[in-house]
């Protein structure tokens, strides 16, 4: 395999409805204010290790991995669970699973909660930080 799939297999597809699934979760998350480029970027390169712990062999194509480490950061960040909002994700995720063959399951999972444990770090450090800032008399 060349060097350059590692970054780009999050970009290739199965078929078409595979590639609409996909940006269709993605444009709800973009539209529903739950993801900036700073998330985004995190949530690449968390389901990026993530396919590379959990998927041994054959092929990995799709964002849907990075489309799970971002819910796990929203959710990790306390972002409120709107379930109204969530309604048309959770069944287009289905829709995926359902009509796309093999999908990698274990890897939707370790993304999801790889993303939330990243957010929970990351928002127990900034509590640390702070409370250490508060304790020195710092601002």
């Amino acid at each position: 395999s060349e060097w350059w799939t590692v970054l780009t297999f999050h970009f290739a597809h199965a078929n078409i409805f595979h590639l609409l699934c996909n940006s269709w979760c993605l444009l709800l998350m973009l539209m529903g204010g739950r993801c900036g480029w700073r998330r985004l970027t995190v949530s690449y390169i968390i389901a990026t290790l993530c396919v590379f712990l959990t998927a041994r062999h054959g092929i990995t194509a799709g964002f849907s991995g990075v489309l799970f480490a971002l819910i796990g950061i929203n959710i990790g960040m306390g972002n409120s669970v709107n379930l109204k909002r969530l309604l048309p994700l959770i069944f287009s995720i289905a829709l995926s699973f359902i009509f796309i063959a093999r999908v990698a399951v274990v890897m939707h999972i370790v993304s999801c909660i790889s993303g939330f444990m990243a957010a929970w770090l990351f928002r127990s450090y900034v509590e640390l930080k702070k409370d250490w800032r508060r304790l020195n008399g710092l601002r």
